[in-house]
């Protein structure tokens, strides 16, 4: 697929948007993360067998960058061991930011559609806010 046409990233960004695949109203969530800039608001049930991520997912309220990369981020960490899932997280925090630290885009699949949101510097905390989540809890 062609991430690098706007247009398509638009209608991918908007898909995840308007219908994501993973969200969905929690009855209890496993851990919450707030945004401390916007209004972006992420709660999260997963469960895990034998250190496999089983199913994901979440509910919460923010922008069309926020909740687009957080359905599609989710969606690429289901049957992946927790060594795997920081290795996305990571590799997609060194793609957004932008930090000079490699990534790859095989790890990424979809999640490349963000690779320039650090051109919109308020985008960039919305796009970043479901790794460093993830990060945070499996650290």
């Amino acid at each position: 697929m062609q991430y690098n046409n706007p247009h398509i990233r638009r209608k991918i960004i908007m898909k995840h948007y308007s219908k994501p695949d993973l969200k969905e109203k929690l009855i209890k969530e496993d851990f919450s993360h707030y945004s401390s800039q916007c209004v972006d608001e992420l709660h999260i049930k997963w469960r895990f067998d034998n250190g496999i991520i089983k199913e994901v997912n979440w509910d919460g309220k923010g922008c069309a960058v926020f909740q687009s990369s957080t359905d599609i981020f989710l969606s690429k960490i289901i049957n992946k061991n927790r060594k795997e899932i920081l290795e996305i997280a990571q590799n997609y925090e060194n793609m957004i930011n932008q930090n000079g630290q490699k990534w790859l885009e095989s790890l990424l699949g979809e999640l490349v559609i963000f690779e320039n949101v650090k051109k919109q510097l308020n985008r960039l905390n919305c796009a970043n806010m479901i790794s460093q989540a993830i990060i945070k809890e499996l650290k």
